[in-house]
């Protein structure tokens, strides 16, 4: 199973325990990391996986641009943001319009994840990353895909948003007369 991270290579991001969780994972199970941060960070990564001996599992490609974002995607089976805190994560819902099933924490607003069945929203903890990983290899990737890009073109594409817009102007204008 290919998992990948795209995001700015920082502590916030809780890509540590990305680490840990891959470490207890069949050794099949690898990581793509896309983006960029502090050098001393992105050397203490290096050094991590090093420790952990990840080496042949987990390679760094730097950062990548929408094309190059979209190469990742089409190569992935899962995206991972292990984050302690997102606003958005805006990276959740590129993953799920390009098919790509989402693992991330409830430090992210992405609890849809679950209700829609297309990923997993877990604790921001190297156990709860750990069983969702593992849960994956029993699940049909290609099916969760497809709800989240369903979920993805309902809720969050351009017609998705001006519905939901209409739809609030409509209530509020209700209410009030």
């Amino acid at each position: 199973m290919r998992v990948i991270f795209i995001g700015r290579l920082h502590p916030i991001k809780g890509i540590e325990r990305l680490f840990a969780a891959l470490a207890r994972q069949q050794e099949h199970v690898t990581l793509d990391i896309y983006g960029s941060g502090a050098s001393a960070y992105e050397a203490t990564l290096r050094r991590q996986v090093d420790v952990l001996q990840l080496g042949a599992r987990v390679c760094f490609h730097g950062h990548v641009d929408d094309e190059g974002k979209a190469q990742a995607f089409s190569k992935a089976d899962v995206m991972c943001l292990p984050s302690h805190s997102e606003n958005f994560g805006i990276v959740v819902g590129e993953a799920l319009a390009h098919g790509v099933p989402v693992v991330t924490t409830t430090g992210t607003p992405w609890e849809g994840l679950e209700t829609e069945r297309c990923g997993f929203w877990v604790q921001p903890d190297e156990e709860a990353l750990t069983e969702a990983l593992a849960r994956l290899e029993d699940c049909d990737l290609s099916a969760m895909g497809a709800r989240g890009r369903k979920w993805m073109r309902r809720d969050f594409s351009e017609d998705g948003v001006v519905n939901a817009m209409l739809s609030l102007y409509r209530e509020r204008l209700s209410i009030q007369r």
